[in-house]
């Protein structure tokens, strides 16, 4: 069984004490909603393919040390549960803020799923939530694949089309220990090569990380939550990347920016001439990983929020990023982590670990992470899912997260902000909606 990275160690160390550090995707579906016995037996069947749904922490004494081990079938009525609510978005936002405030029992699997019926239009949700130390938002997915079914009658999932479309994943021969040993090796000094190459970059990065005036995006978080969804077809976001001459991430970015200028404007702040630093989750993941761990490195970006066109912050953004797409910056971090990871040894990275927080709060303002999704239709027991929204928690010293999932032709919003200091997320949302619109 695999023993935790250091990477993966550190949600679970930022965890204690608040809300769990989970992640999630909160599908909106075709009715009829099923059953929660239905959805029971899918997840009992499938369980067979998922063992990290039967993983618990085996020792939490030292953060290097855990291992994930088999606890065997888990308890789904524990796991898997149903509520009815009120058939308005706001209604799911409220009952999907008040599941992330509530943390996971780390004696049991570190994952869940609710089945919430009542929607408008005869739709219902289902709610999935897996702790960021099991798996990255990559990783989460690969997990889903597994539940997700891309044929009404289930006899295609997600992880079969993912397969199929992987350069590659046929006629690949089987890979020995003594291959895995040495790829080991070769890797640790290839890249500890690659990063001393690098180091003029990297330095460049920390150099322009410049320490972030005080304001109120950021700062000391509560217990509570505030999780608000949006729509937004994918088309817009790709008419208005072709006129500005920049990339959809761009322009998503862009509508960001103008959600946040519209909340400091709403809060009396001032936003002429003034950026925030946002910080871009970059996977490194090779083509087919599906390892569940977390690999992950970052970028950033300056969130210009004056009074622009989306066209004019995308193209302002656009210019902030390229250099460290150049660079490489996001392979740089990635290295350095994965070369830390194996070569410092487990005692210190216990130190480190215990008295780190994974971004410090001089750096960056806010984070946005634009994942992509299936660009064809989904289901779950035959009924189709409409909309995917990310839900990403919040963490560190940063009251707002955005996150966006590209699903089936449409751009769906999941923004979380701390309940108490962040409440407003809702006038950010409408902001960045409207900014799409306005571009289209």
């Amino acid at each position: 069984m695999p023993r935790l990275h250091a990477l993966d160690a550190v949600w679970l160390e930022l965890e204690s004490p608040g809300p769990s550090l989970a992640t999630g995707l909160v599908g909106v579906l075709d009715g009829p909603a099923p059953s929660v016995a239905d959805v029971r037996a899918m997840v009992a069947e499938r369980l067979s393919d998922v063992p990290a749904l039967r993983w618990v922490l085996a020792d939490e004494q030292g953060l290097r040390r855990p291992q994930w081990v088999d606890a065997g079938e888990p308890d789904l009525v524990h796991h898997v549960w149903a509520r009815r609510i009120g058939a308005s978005e706001q209604t799911l936002e409220e009952v999907v803020s008040v599941v992330m405030e509530r943390p996971m029992d780390h004696r049991r699997p570190l994952w869940e799923l609710a089945v919430l019926r009542g929607l408008a239009d005869g739709q219902w949700a289902l709610v999935w939530r897996l702790h960021h130390a099991v798996a990255d938002g990559q990783g989460s997915q690969a997990l889903l694949g597994e539940l997700f079914d891309v044929t009404p009658d289930g006899s295609r999932r997600l992880t079969d089309e993912l397969a199929a479309l992987r350069p590659n994943a046929r006629g690949r021969s089987s890979t020995t220990r003594r291959d895995l040993a040495a790829h080991a090796v070769t890797g640790t000094v290839g890249g500890l090569l690659s990063a001393l190459r690098h180091l003029p970059e990297a330095a460049h990065l920390v150099s322009d990380l410049t320490p972030r005036p005080p304001g109120t995006v950021t700062g000391a978080l509560s217990d509570r939550r505030r999780w608000v969804l949006g729509t937004a077809p994918l088309s817009q976001a790709k008419q208005a990347a072709r006129r500005a001459q920049v990339t959809v991430n761009d322009v998503i970015l862009a509508a960001v920016a103008a959600g946040f200028h519209d909340m400091l404007v709403e809060r009396g702040e001032p936003t002429q001439d003034r950026t925030l630093r946002c910080v871009l989750p970059v996977s490194m993941r090779e083509s087919g990983d599906t390892a569940l761990d977390n690999k992950v490195s970052a970028a950033w970006a300056d969130l210009p929020v004056g009074r622009l066109s989306t066209a004019e912050r995308a193209r302002v953004i656009s210019r902030s990023t390229s250099w460290q797409k150049q660079a490489g910056t996001p392979a740089v971090g990635g290295l350095l982590f994965s070369l830390a990871d194996r070569l410092v040894p487990g005692a210190v990275q216990d130190a480190v670990v215990s008295h780190a927080t994974w971004l410090p709060e001089w750096m960056t303002d806010t984070l946005v992470t634009n994942v992509p999704g299936a660009p064809f239709p989904l289901y779950v027991l035959g009924r189709r899912m409409r909309r995917a929204h990310p839900v990403i928690p919040a963490d560190a010293h940063l009251r707002i997260i955005v996150g966006v999932v590209s699903h089936d032709g449409w751009l769906c919003f999941g923004v979380t902000g701390d309940g108490v200091h962040a409440s407003d997320v809702d006038v950010l949302r409408d902001g960045a909606l409207a900014a799409l619109t306005d571009d289209a």
